[in-house]
């Protein structure tokens, strides 16, 4: 298979046109079934994305490998690994590489119930470089580290309850945590940590062949070692979707 993508996003009010940008992706990816319940899948994906001022410029390189195959009569296991690097284009943006692996499962509880599990633990590091000092005088190089952990728990219950009604309940379990580290004389390390624990319930109603209908209340409470980071969000979504 293989897609390709292009977004702009312009702004014609003169005090915002500096925000203007585009982004574009290429993403090529193949897949093999090795036997009639077992797939696995290769994808690369390179995206640019570039600014009117050219400040926070990159290219971005993504390789993902997956495995999905039988386990019983009723259930089913995946493995998914990916790898992202991120290449700067201007000297103001930082350069990242990040690493995610996840594994999940599916079980068929009953023909209308399914039962899904995943976890997945990504991290990811950032290193910047900026000068600061007089343009003319000495300047000083700053390296600033930045390790970047999220680690992510959903367990998913997808059952219809009608011919044409459908539910999905999911609830996670968020961690993340931020570790920078710079060489600053008067610069410090810094490290927060934040939990997240997200509820949502969708309902989807097929009208009829063609038209159907999804909507969905979705509640999250999240908070940290910092008392700004506690908030509680309710997030109401709906859709309706045209198939010809």
């Amino acid at each position: 298979n293989g897609s390709v993508g292009n977004s702009k996003r312009l702004f014609p009010q003169e005090v915002f046109d500096q925000d203007s940008g585009w982004q574009a992706t290429a993403s090529p990816s193949a897949f093999w079934n090795i036997t009639p319940k077992s797939r696995v899948s290769l994808g690369y994906s390179f995206g640019a994305s570039r600014s009117r001022v050219k400040s926070g410029d990159t290219n971005s390189h993504d390789i993902t490998l997956a495995y999905f195959g039988r386990l019983t009569r009723k259930s089913s296991a995946s493995i998914n690994f990916a790898y992202n690097r991120q290449v700067p284009r201007s000297i103001d943006t930082a350069k990242s590489r990040g690493v995610t692996a996840g594994i999940g499962t599916v079980w068929q509880m009953t023909p209308k119930t399914q039962l899904t599990v995943q976890y997945t633990r990504a991290l990811q590091n950032s290193t910047s470089e900026l000068a600061t000092g007089e343009v003319d005088g000495e300047n000083t190089v700053t390296k600033t580290d930045t390790h970047f952990i999220n680690e992510n728990i959903s367990l998913s219950l997808n059952t219809r309850v009608l011919r044409k009604v459908g539910v999905v309940i999911t609830t996670s379990a968020i961690h993340t945590q931020t570790k920078t580290f710079t060489d600053a004389p008067d610069g410090e390390d810094a490290e927060t940590r934040q939990f997240s624990f997200p509820v949502s319930l969708a309902l989807s109603y097929a009208i009829n062949r063609w038209m159907s209908w999804t909507g969905s209340y979705a509640f999250n409470f999240r908070t940290g070692n910092e008392k700004s980071d506690t908030s509680r969000a309710h997030t109401w979504n709906t859709a309706l979707r045209l198939s010809f």
